[in-house]
């Protein structure tokens, strides 16, 4: 009977505790199996998308560069995610030295934390989160003349036009 009492007042705490569950998610428009290139000497802002859809309480999110911290920064290393939130935009900032060679693989790595306040005495779980994806380094495309092409176009099929025009008459 004591162990029946037992059971149904650790279930009874369990359920209690459920209502200060709190966690949040990370997504990356890049992944391991798809980089981001990137040409040398070129900046590039990529934007990871953290969200507290469980519970309803806010999420304090600390977020670490651990590979890669040569070519990328994070604009923002904590930031808070409110309850119900799946827009928080988090950047990060990778450049490419013009010094770097077209074809190097550099590795990022992004680790996202749960910040839970020091509690004195209390034991605190955090949930944390890697993305992590490659940087490939492209070659700089070059200026492209569109628009004195579109010109020289546009002064044949006038010339052509006119030529057509006289010849008629």
């Amino acid at each position: 009977m004591r162990k029946m009492h037992n059971l149904i007042g650790i279930g009874v705490f369990l359920l209690l505790l459920m209502n200060f569950v709190s966690a949040f998610g990370v997504s990356s428009p890049y992944w391991d199996g798809n980089p981001v290139y990137i040409a040398k000497g070129e900046t590039k802002i990529i934007n990871f998308n953290v969200q507290n859809m469980v519970g309803d309480g806010d999420v304090n999110v600390k977020a670490i560069v651990r590979e890669g911290s040569d070519i990328a920064v994070l604009k923002e290393g904590g930031f808070i995610v409110k309850a119900g939130s799946s827009d928080k935009l988090v950047p990060l900032e990778i450049r490419i030295p013009e010094s770097a060679n077209v074809g190097d693989v550099k590795r990022v790595k992004v680790d996202f934390m749960n910040s839970v306040p020091g509690g004195n005495g209390m034991v605190s779980l955090g949930t944390g989160m890697s993305v992590a994806f490659d940087v490939i380094v492209t070659e700089r495309e070059k200026a492209s003349n569109n628009l004195l092409i579109a010109i020289v176009l546009i002064v044949i099929a006038v010339v052509l036009i006119v030529y057509l025009v006289r010849r008629m008459r």
